[in-house]
């Protein structure tokens, strides 16, 4: 049976977590690459494939925490986050590389946004991850 939520029971780190999904939401709907002149073309869910990808890689992280403080067990739920946030961050830094190299174009205020937030979620996974392994006899 799935217990209630208690916000009193989340930790930092799960707080972390859950914030750099909520983040990742609210911030794909900010300018997400600029075009020539300033002129902002469009957020992350009209940019394509690389910049809606890591933003739902970050809600399913986010998910991932919030699961088992309502109940639902899941197995090796720090190595889930950490590889879904992980992997947000790595698609977050290749679309960087891969914007045009033009100054009059890349990317603007709700991709760093983003990216951070993967950087928050992926150092609180990783912390998670590290807390949770048990000592080798």
């Amino acid at each position: 049976m799935a217990s209630s939520f208690d916000p009193k029971t989340v930790a930092p780190l799960q707080w972390a977590g859950i914030g750099a999904g909520a983040v990742a939401l609210l911030s794909s709907f900010f300018p997400w690459h600029t075009a020539d002149f300033g002129l902002t073309t469009d957020n992350a869910w009209g940019h394509g494939v690389g910049a809606v990808v890591p933003v739902l890689l970050l809600i399913a992280a986010a998910v991932v925490v919030v699961l088992p403080l309502v109940g639902v067990a899941i197995p090796h739920q720090p190595l889930i986050w950490l590889g879904l946030a992980g992997l947000a961050e790595v698609a977050l830094l290749a679309q960087w590389v891969l914007f045009p190299g033009d100054v009059s174009e890349g990317p603007n205020f709700g991709f760093f946004v983003v990216m951070f937030t993967a950087a928050v979620s992926t150092a609180g996974a990783t912390v998670a991850f590290l807390s949770s392994r048990k000592p080798v006899s």
